[in-house]
């Protein structure tokens, strides 16, 4: 007899609930909405409303640049650099270039020109460039300033032209500006141009000086012996020397430091009255000496330093700047603390931060707070006696 074995069952018990997988829950609190805090709804909602804001202010600046009155041209074509969007900022530029090209209101041009300039906007160059040949000087030069912002070398040979056809008898900020630009842009070709123009007796004296910056900021290194031979002329006036000397150092002719240090030693030993008249050279040339790397040029800037011209103090401090040699640190202290000069005291102290790591305002903040302690304490002592 073969028994089989079964299993008993409870029939009264409730049957077994089905199981769910382990996922489940997890997945359940996933697809609930993340409840967003009030600061979160009102950041939303801000985003939102300057979004709307400023694609209603870009509908105003598109319709005013074109149709508005001169000044709320100018004031619309300024707003442009504001717009976030690049892609609406670009729309708008666009149409403010199209709209230059046949524009006749010198304020609108300027400030169009300017505003290209600021936002560094290059596809301006080839319009801004044809305002070189406008009648307003204005216009003019605010085209070339715009053109060296932009730092637009290709149009070198566009400038050097315009230059060639200045009249150099008569000063003009046009002609300046077009030899600061072409400065900026290291054009160092023009040397014979130049000098000629300067040996010429009719040029004048403005623009000869403004020629001299010319071939220093250019860094024209064929210029040095000329340079040299009008620092040297004593019957040149001061500031043609001074400028002649700031142009030897820019160009890097370390060959002139021991003519340089004997002109300044030379003034060192007139007489205070004498001395006073020939401050601008002075400067010059220790500001040279110190540019060209001349540590013997450190006891001219100390000797400086202790002049009574406040403005010599002055510009002695902004030199050690450049020299960044360590011996001045205990008379920029001084200067930092005593000077009788608040402009001099506010530039010792910068120098001494900037340069030499030292803090003077930290430093007198801390001596305040020792002395205040001090008292502090000794008022104790008194109290308690």
């Amino acid at each position: 007899m073969i028994f089989t074995l079964t299993a008993f069952v409870d029939l009264t018990a409730a049957p077994p609930a089905a199981q769910k997988p382990a996922e489940t829950q997890s997945q359940t609190e996933e697809a609930k909405p993340a409840v967003k805090s009030a600061a979160e709804l009102k950041k939303e909602a801000d985003a939102v409303k300057r979004a709307e804001a400023e694609k209603r202010r870009v509908e105003f600046i598109e319709k005013t640049i074109t149709f508005g009155t001169s000044s709320e041209r100018k004031d619309s074509i300024r707003a442009i650099s504001s717009i976030k969007d690049e892609a609406k900022k670009k729309q708008l530029v666009t149409i403010m270039l199209n709209n230059l090209k046949n524009e006749t209101d010198t304020g609108v041009i300027i400030t169009s020109c300017r505003s290209a300039a600021d936002i560094n906007e290059r596809s301006a160059i080839p319009i801004i460039l044809t305002f070189l040949e406008n009648e307003s000087e204005d216009v003019r030069i605010e085209a070339v300033y715009a053109l060296k912002k932009l730092e637009a070398k290709e149009t070198s040979a566009t400038l050097i032209d315009q230059l060639k056809k200045q009249d150099f008898k008569k000063d003009s900020n046009y002609t300046e500006a077009l030899l600061q630009t072409l400065a900026e842009f290291e054009v160092s070709s023009e040397f014979d141009f130049i000098k000629t123009k300067f040996e010429d007796p009719e040029t004048s004296r403005n623009n000869r000086l403004a020629m001299l910056l010319y071939l220093g900021n250019s860094k024209t290194a064929s210029s040095e012996e000329f340079l040299r031979g009008i620092f040297e002329d004593e019957s040149e006036d001061l500031t043609t020397r001074a400028y002649a000397v700031s142009s030897i150092s820019k160009i890097g002719a370390s060959a002139a430091i021991p003519s340089i240090s004997k002109v300044a030693d030379e003034i060192d030993k007139y007489p205070v009255k004498k001395r006073a008249d020939y401050y601008e050279l002075y400067i010059h040339c220790i500001s040279a000496l110190v540019r060209l790397g001349d540590k013997g040029a450190y006891p001219k800037l100390e000797k400086a330093l202790k002049s009574d011209s406040a403005a010599m103090r002055l510009k002695a401090i902004t030199l050690i700047k450049e020299l960044k040699d360590p011996r001045a640190i205990e008379i920029l202290k001084y200067k930092a603390e005593y000077d009788p000069s608040d402009k001099v005291q506010a530039e010792a102290k910068s120098v001494l931060k900037e340069t030499f790591n030292i803090d003077m305002e930290k430093k007198t903040a801390d001596s305040d707070k020792t002395i205040q302690n001090a008292s502090a304490g000794t008022d104790g002592k008194e109290n308690s006696q």
